[in-house]
Formats: structure tokens, C-alpha cells, sequence
């Protein structure tokens, strides 16, 4: 034991041993160091272990107290010794322990954000969504300690925010459980929490992926849609024929007529490249995301020496998966790649790039590339504007952030659509799995053939040319579905009807189960008023 007498003659660097492992040591400020020394049970160090207990000053009026505390507490570490533990990593695990009760969910959030950035789990845009949903519905949660959140507050809270039958409060609702969930899950396997509070919600709240069955285009509006997109590019091949100008018409650019035809160019074609882009993702079944980042060096028109035939790569830092992965291009496709070459002056007819081509010295203005396919507006205004100020200037290489004008105009010359829901990229995404399912492909082949699964192979040239030449049988068959008459209108509502039966004569219970399986359009979820039973079921399972 610690002795107060022995303690305060002690000089500065000088030592007292109490026998048994505790000692003390004087230290250059006239503080008093309290140490236990001895050897880890079991440890293969043959060495003694010195542990700090305390550090206390001689002339502390209650040093004998203090000394008192101090002496138990190094009985308790010599304890943890002499059962094999050292005392030095209990010590930080108990610090993390307390760290750990305490940490919010703010700091829970922050460092599970930062382990997702680390492993390329999820893409910025990603984390970003999530942050921002767990913001909108508990905001107020993340000054509190997550061991303090409990399965109850998170039910209260998931509730009150799906209130009403508004389809989008309901979706916030549930990514809400979703993102919490995922926060807690990580906490459980870092060991900071021993148990989820959202694991008792596990069997009342069912988030699953409901594909939204009815949104997506028929195969005679395929036909139309397709053609609608290729009469925008004929149109615009013609404004660009009556304005191109030589060197002898240059004084026409002064004239307004002239000018303002050579406006309606520039709006038309970042239209047409709008419009490309819409058909691109129906034709890929690619995510616009996706899309939106495929770089010209990634596109292989005339093939490589790995696969002779044309394809084109998605770097892992575009895709949600974080994967390289490769797509055939089939003719439809290069249909699309070759326009798009066109508009920034990469072809042999005339183009956009082709217009006022001369400058004020009458030398030819050299032609750039820029790195995206469907780029930025001031990168189009660039390679090819109809304002002097902004041609030529140099390139910002950004992808394209803004298509909404291409969704309008194909929906103003596609005004009897039949597609329940809004015209969106999800609608187009849909379209290909759909008339993939059609031409006998199982959902699981559709993803593999889009590289929307997970794929667990290294990226070599070797392994893109076999996928590339695995897919491209699939995208020529349903291309060629989309364009022909083997599937009909008629193929697709015959799918539809025999759940339809199914819900009339459905107990309530059975039109909760359809709605988790995601087999209800959202008209039948209004109409079966699915949202009120659904609160009705929690409140009574969860008491």
C-alpha cells in the first residue's frame, strides 16, 4: 500500500518501493507518479509490466484519501495481471467503451460516411442522398447518444413522417428506416452497440424494391418513340444545311434573320443531344448516372485487339457498383455515338461544328473533343456556338447535367402515352428489362447483361472482351424486339390482369403481403388504401 509519510520526503527523480509491486516515483514538478509493477499470467514477455495508477501532489491536504483510492486501484489492476489481462489495453478499451456510449448519431453517421468512402462502397451521390434524407426526418437526433435512440422513437418517427397516403412522404419514410438501420447495423459490427433498436421492426416494417410494373413503354410506343427521336435529329440536320455559311456570306452573321437561325441551331442541337441521351439509356438500360460519365476514351467503335467487335467501358468510379464493366455496341447504339461525333464536328457530313467555321483572320478554327459523350452546355457552346465570345473558349469537360427539355419535347410529339407514371429514365430502364423479360431473359440475366450485379471478377482487357461478347447476342435480340412485331401490346397487360383478379378478391392481410412484394402499381395502392392499413397493422403489432 501507498504510505502519505513515505511519499512526501521523496525528491525530484527519486524512488519509494511499498513491496509488492507498488512504488512511487517523484517527478521534475514535485507531482507524485503511483505505479504497480509486475508480470501478465501467461504473457510470453518475461519482462515486468509498470502501469501507471495515479498521479497525485505531496501537498494535496487529502493525500491520504487520495492514496487509499489509488492503492485499490492498483489491487484491481494487479488483479486483471494475475488473470492473464494487460491492464494498459484494458484500460484503452474501457476508455473506447465510454467514448462509444457517448458518440451521437452525428458521429455515428460521419464515421460510417467515411468507411463507405474508404472501400468504395457508395458513390458520393449516394452518401450525399442519405445524409440528406436523415436530415429531413430526424435532425434532431444528431446531438443525441445513439446508445439513447430506441426501437420506439424510430417506429414514432416513421409513422408520423408517412402520416398522409402522399406516395413521396411514404418513400422519405422508408429510406429513413433504411439509412438508420445501416447506420445501427455498422455500430452492432464495430461492436459500439450490442443490438439494432431497429431489429425489432425487422417483420413491421417492410422496405423492399417495388418495381413500379406498369411504367414503362409499350412496344408500339417504342416504334414511336424511336421515331420521334430520329425526327429530331433529321431536323436539325436540315437547319444546319439552309444556314451553313462560307467564307464569301460572312457578312450574312450580321444580319438578324441569320442570327437568330443560328440561335435556334444551338438551342436544337443541345436538344438533340437531350433527345440522344433519353434514347441511349432505354437502348443501354444503364442508370443516367452512369450514362452521363461514359468518356469518349472509353469507346471502342472499331473494336480493340482483345474483341474486334465495337464496345464501350464503364470506369468503377461512374458506377454505383464501384466495378469496371463493359456493353456491346450494337448498331442502334453506334447510331446514337456517331450523332453524337457529329455535333462536335468529328464527322464527314455537315454538322454543328461545320457553322461559322472561319474567324475574323479567316483561318480555320481548330476542333477539340471533349471528354464526355453527352457533354456539358458550355462545352457544346465551345466547340460549336453561335456567339463569337463563347466559341473557342477552352473546355470545362463536365458530362451533361440537365435532359428534363428533351423528356418534355418527346412527351409534347408523344402526347397519347400510355405509361402510367412520369416519363423519366426510370420509365426507359424499365422499358429494356421489360421487353428483356419478354424475349425470355430472367431478371438475373438482364442485370449481368447491364452490370447492375455485382460481378466479383478483376477488370482485365481479357475479362471486358468476354463480357463484351457474352451481352451482345442479348442487346441484338431485344433491340430487334423494340423495332419489330414480335411482342405486342396485348403480350404485356395479360402479365397484369391475373394480379388485378388477385386483389378484388384479397382479404386485407393478402393486400398488405401483394403491396411488400411490390406487385401493386400506385393506382391500386390509392385504391386499395394500402397506407391506412398499413398503420392500422404497426400500431397493432407494436404496442
Amino acid at each position: 500500500m501507498y504510505r502519505a509519510q513515505e511519499i512526501k520526503k521523496l525528491d525530484t527523480k527519486e524512488e519509494v518501493s511499498f513491496g509488492q509491486g507498488f512504488y512511487a516515483r517523484c517527478n521534475s514538478d514535485s507531482s507524485i507518479s503511483l505505479l504497480i509493477r509486475g508480470r501478465i499470467k501467461g504473457s510470453k514477455t518475461t519482462g515486468s509490466l509498470s502501469t501507471t495508477v495515479a498521479r497525485v501532489n505531496k501537498l494535496d491536504r487529502n493525500l491520504d484519501k487520495v492514496l487509499i483510492n489509488a492503492s485499490q486501484k492498483a489491487l484491481d489492476i494487479k488483479s486483471l495481471m494475475s488473470n492473464g489481462i494487460n491492464p494498459n489495453q484494458y484500460k484503452k478499451e474501457e476508455e473506447a467503451l465510454v467514448k462509444n456510449k457517448t458518440m451521437t448519431l452525428l458521429e455515428a453517421l460521419e464515421q460510417y460516411d467515411q468507411v463507405k468512402r474508404g472501400t468504395d462502397s457508395n458513390t458520393e451521390k449516394w452518401i450525399k442522398e442519405r445524409r440528406k434524407n436523415l436530415e429531413r426526418v430526424c435532425l434532431n437526433w444528431f446531438d443525441i447518444p445513439v446508445s439513447k435512440i430506441t426501437t420506439k422513437m424510430i417506429l414514432d418517427k416513421y409513422l408520423e413522417t408517412s402520416s398522409s397516403q402522399n406516395k413521396k412522404k411514404l418513400r422519405t419514410a422508408e429510406l429513413f428506416y433504411v439509412n438508420l438501420r445501416s447506420v445501427f447495423n455498422y455500430l452492432v459490427r464495430i461492436k459500439v452497440l450490442t443490438d439494432s433498436p431497429c431489429t425489432p421492426l425487422t417483420d413491421l416494417i417492410k422496405v423492399v424494391h417495388r418495381p413500379k410494373v406498369d411504367n414503362h413503354l409499350l412496344p408500339s410506343e417504342i416504334k414511336t418513340f424511336l421515331r420521334v427521336t430520329n425526327s429530331f435529329r433529321e431536323g436539325l440536320g436540315g437547319l444546319i444545311n439552309k444556314t451553313r455559311v462560307s467564307k464569301e456570306s460572312k457578312k450574312q452573321l450580321k444580319e438578324k434573320e441569320h442570327y437568330k437561325d443560328k440561335e435556334e441551331i444551338f438551342y436544337k442541337t443541345f436538344l438533340v443531344q437531350a433527345v440522344n441521351f433519353i434514347e441511349f439509356l432505354m437502348l443501354t438500360g444503364l442508370r443516367p448516372d452512369e450514362a452521363k460519365k461514359l468518356e469518349w476514351k472509353n469507346v471502342y467503335l472499331e473494336g480493340n485487339e482483345y474483341n474486334p467487335n465495337p464496345f464501350f467501358v464503364l470506369d468503377k468510379s461512374t458506377r454505383k457498383r464501384k466495378e469496371v464493366y463493359a456493353i456491346a455496341i450494337t448498331d442502334m447504339i453506334k447510331k446514337i455515338l456517331d450523332f453524337q461525333k457529329l455535333l462536335i464536328g468529328q464527322g464527314d457530313i455537315v454538322n454543328l461544328a461545320s457553322v461559322d467555321i472561319f474567324e475574323e483572320d479567316d483561318k480555320p478554327k481548330k476542333k477539340k473533343m471533349p471528354k464526355y459523350i453527352f457533354m456539358c452546355e458550355a462545352d457544346l457552346h465551345s466547340i460549336g456556338a453561335n456567339n463569337y465570345k463563347l466559341r473557342g473558349a477552352p473546355l470545362i469537360n463536365k458530362p451533361v447535367s440537365n435532359v428534363r427539355s428533351g423528356f418534355t419535347a418527346i412527351k409534347e410529339r408523344m402526347p397519347k402515352l400510355k405509361v402510367a407514371e412520369s416519363f423519366s429514365p426510370y420509365t426507359l430502364r424499365h422499358t429494356f428489362t421489360t421487353i428483356g423479360n419478354m424475349c425470355g431473359y430472367t431478371e438475373s440475366e438482364l442485370d449481368a447483361m447491364t452490370g447492375h450485379i455485382k460481378q466479383g471478377k478483376t477488370a482485365t482487357s481479357h475479362y471486358i472482351a468476354r463480357l463484351v461478347k457474352d451481352n451482345r447476342q442479348g442487346f441484338k435480340i431485344i433491340h430487334k424486339a423494340m423495332v419489330g412485331d414480335e411482342i405486342q401490346d396485348k403480350d404485356i397487360p395479360k402479365r397484369e390482369d391475373d394480379i388485378s383478379k388477385k386483389l378484388k378478391k384479397a382479404s386485407k392481410e393478402e393486400l398488405i403481403n401483394y403491396y411488400h412484394k411490390g406487385l401493386m402499381t400506385a393506382e391500386e395502392v390509392e385504391q386499395y388504401k394500402i397506407i391506412p392499413l398499413l398503420h392500422k397493422a404497426y400500431k397493432k403489432k407494436y404496442k
